[in-house]
């Protein structure tokens, strides 16, 4: 188990940006079920005018 995930699961991240706002949509899938969670985070210091999507396969 890593972070309470079954080590044979897969995990993907997506991160959005738009402006100064940056989503973080996590899920994985175990044994045909799809599990997620999104975290809205404001800063300041990540600044992108423009719409960014960031695909991370792990």
């Amino acid at each position: 188990m890593i972070d309470n995930k079954p080590q044979d699961s897969d995990r993907y991240e997506m991160h959005c940006a738009i402006t100064n706002q940056v989503t973080k949509l996590s899920w994985y899938s175990h044994l045909g079920e799809i599990h997620y969670s999104s975290r809205a985070i404001t800063t300041q210091a990540f600044f992108n005018p423009l719409f960014k999507t960031n695909l991370i396969f792990s």
